[in-house]
This record gives structure tokens, C-alpha cells and sequence, in this order.
């Protein structure tokens, strides 16, 4: 696969939470889920064996909802469980550079900014990371929140959320399982 790496850094105003609408006419949806399980040491795989059967789940339990775009951070586990998906599909991986990441909040704001003006009506995954500290800063927790996500963001490696960003009215969550 050839990832595509998002650079491009943009001086656009926050995006206040619970405020996001689609563009008119459009219905954009965002399918989130944490990194399957992670191996903890280096090896062949940045995934368990059960992290890697967890990538293949993925590709049944979304794989007919005609997904438009998939991102990820520029991390090996991460990559590992949406490779799969995209493979399946023929859909290329935005990658996000750690240095992206670095301002979890910025960064939020950026992405659902983007998915909401290049993917309007489509369908797109992100597959995070729920660290609260770090670079990784809890990118779940802060793109969940300002898609109007309320409650708990997805944390478990199980944990599959489908959120519908309509025109119009509110923000729905399904919040389901996979694998």
C-alpha cells in the first residue's frame, strides 16, 4: 500500500463541541475505534495475534458501509488494524505524522474540520488512541467530543462507534462492539 501523509497545518478557528454540522445537503458519518490489542514487545507485528484477528473483524463488521476515506496516526499498531479495511476496499490510509498529534486539541479541531469539507456525505474511519498524556494525547477522546459525542469516548479494543453528523438537527452516536 502507498500511505498518504497528512502535513498540512491549518490556522482555522476551533471547532466549538456538539456544534458540528455537515455541509448542506450532505450526511457525513465517522466510524471510530481504538488500535486493536498491541503486542508489547517488538516483533513482526506492532498487534497480538488477537489484535490482528481484531483487524480482520473490522473489515466484516464495516466493510459494506462504503467507506470513503480511512486515517490513522503514522503509528505501527494503528496502521496494522485498518490495513485490512483498506486493503479489502482499495482505499489508501491518510497517515498523521506524530507531529501532528502533538496538540490533541489543534489537531481535533483540524481533523473534523477536514472530514466535514473533503469527505461531506462519506463515510470515514479513524483509528486512535486513548492515552490521556503523550504525544498521542487522547486523540478518541478529543475528536469524539467535537463530533458531540457525549459520555465515555471509544476505549475499549472492542469498542466501535458510528457517529451520523447530519445537515441538519442532531449528532447521532451508535456506540456497538466488534470482533
Amino acid at each position: 500500500f502507498i500511505p498518504v501523509v497528512f502535513s498540512g497545518c491549518s490556522s482555522s478557528p476551533a471547532v466549538e463541541p456538539g456544534s458540528v454540522v455537515s455541509p448542506p445537503g450532505t450526511t457525513t458519518t465517522v466510524i471510530m475505534v481504538r488500535h486493536a490489542e498491541r503486542a508489547k514487545e517488538p516483533g513482526d507485528s506492532a498487534l497480538t495475534p488477537e489484535g490482528r484477528q481484531r483487524a480482520q473483524a473490522l473489515v466484516s463488521a464495516i466493510g459494506a458501509k462504503e467507506i470513503t476515506a480511512i486515517y490513522s496516526p503514522n503509528r505501527g499498531r494503528n496502521q496494522e488494524t485498518v490495513q485490512p479495511l483498506a486493503t479489502q476496499l482499495g482505499v489508501t490510509i491518510t497517515l498523521i505524522p506524530e507531529a501532528r498529534l502533538s496538540n490533541t486539541r489543534r489537531f481535533a479541531d483540524e481533523f473534523v474540520q477536514e472530514v466535514l469539507s473533503k469527505h461531506a456525505g462519506g463515510v470515514v474511519v479513524w483509528v486512535g488512541n486513548k492515552s490521556p498524556v503523550g504525544i498521542w494525547g487522547g486523540n478518541l477522546k478529543e475528536i469524539y467530543r467535537r463530533l458531540g459525542g457525549t459520555g465515555d469516548p471509544p476505549a475499549r479494543y472492542d469498542d466501535l462507534f458510528i457517529i451520523t453528523v447530519p445537515d441538519k438537527g442532531d449528532v447521532r452516536v451508535e456506540k456497538t462492539t466488534y470482533g
